[in-house]
């Protein structure tokens, strides 16, 4: 890992969104940037730093409970974008003397991505989807972040998210209405958040625009994050071509194919073939009941409602739906209030019973568990 000038000083920000808006093309965009980390939907700067704020003489002892922690809160996307445990520990070991939380999240940061040269990484922009869950504690944390809020029509929203609980056969109790619920709540909550935490932290970056003109959209956004924009954050195509194929000579063709499989996408150029997707794909009852969901936050945005609309009418059925979506978000919400040694309880209770029955704990003695702790 190659040492860094200023790690302390390296800034960390956050894109906000919901699940295929274009979130991850975005990232990967950034991760070009030779000045910029972007990393993907793991929350150890949120989870982790309750615990370790108050912690003013960091020993060796302490780095290994960090470590430990790191991967137990892991949300399982660490196997392509980070590095090992090893490195994580080396790069703590090596600041300890100077170690704080905000210190340690930093150097974390640097432990994703192993083969990108580090040297003048002065930005972080880390992709979260749960975070308008527990944003006023992350921009307090981080007092000089900032938010990139990611939007995308939600009919293509709707659709394509539909195609991904197919895809991942999770289609269980999802329906048109559910998602487009989603949508909307999680918006307006974080609308309600950027006023009370101040607009100037936040800039609204629509995916239909991204793919549209991303160099614009890129240069908007490298002025925000106060860097110079780097026409090479346009060729993140080729770098993936390249990763797949590395992929696929380490780990074989179905780890290649899998990986391709949620990121085919970005193996080339950016099309604007998906912007007006759900025209072709979704009944017109299905188009209605989204944009009567979403219609009056969608138009704020700046999306527009469809000339055939008319509005539906809300089932019985759809505000049973409505009552299980908040049932999930008090769960959410109760788990972020919690103190962190109940959310750890937690964690070690789910880790311990996913992978109780993982193939690799039936291979030997060791556990997959113990595997990732002890050796990763």
């Amino acid at each position: 890992m190659n040492a860094l000038t200023k790690p302390a000083d390296i800034k960390v920000n956050f894109i906000l969104t919901i699940a295929r808006t274009g979130s991850t093309l975005l990232s990967t965009m950034l991760n070009e940037h030779p000045n910029v980390i972007s990393t993907i939907e793991e929350p150890f700067a949120y989870s982790l730093y309750p615990k370790y704020k108050h912690i003013k003489k960091w020993t060796s002892k302490t780095i290994q409970n960090y470590c430990y922690d790191f991967y137990l809160f892991s949300e399982g996307k660490l196997e392509i974008q980070f590095g090992t445990k090893k490195d994580l520990e080396t790069i703590l070991e090596t600041h300890k003397k100077n170690l704080t939380i905000d210190l340690a999240i930093r150097l974390t940061y640097l432990c994703f991505f192993p083969t990108k040269n580090k040297n003048n990484i002065t930005t972080v922009v880390d992709k979260q989807l749960l975070f308008h869950s527990c944003l006023k504690e992350v921009s307090s944390f981080y007092p000089e972040s900032k938010f990139i809020i990611l939007h995308r029509d939600p009919r293509d929203n709707a659709f394509t998210k539909w195609r991904m609980y197919e895809k991942k056969k999770e289609v269980g109790m999802q329906n048109y209405y559910r998602i487009a619920y989603d949508w909307n709540y999680t918006y307006n909550k974080i609308l309600s958040l950027k006023n009370k935490i101040g607009t100037n932290r936040f800039l609204d970056i629509k995916y239909e625009d991204l793919v549209t003109n991303p160099e614009i959209e890129l240069q908007k956004i490298c002025s925000f994050l106060a860097i110079t924009y780097q026409p090479i954050m346009l060729e993140y195509d080729e770098k993936i071509k390249n990763e797949i194929s590395e992929l696929e000579r380490k780990q074989g063709e179905s780890s290649a194919k899998y990986y391709f499989s949620f990121h085919d996408g970005l193996a080339q150029k950016p099309k604007t073939n998906k912007i007006g997707y759900w025209k072709q794909h979704l009944k017109p009852e299905e188009a209605n009941l989204i944009w009567t969901v979403c219609g009056e936050l969608a138009e704020k945005i700046g999306y527009k409602q469809d000339k055939d609309f008319i509005k539906q009418t809300l089932t019985f059925a759809n505000y049973i739906t409505t009552l299980a979506f908040f049932g999930n978000r008090i769960k959410t919400k109760l788990y972020y209030a919690s103190p962190f040694f109940i959310k750890h309880f937690i964690k070690k209770l789910k880790y311990r019973q996913k992978f109780k029955s993982h193939a690799l704990a039936k291979k030997g003695t060791q556990s997959f568990y113990e595997k990732t702790y002890h050796n990763n």
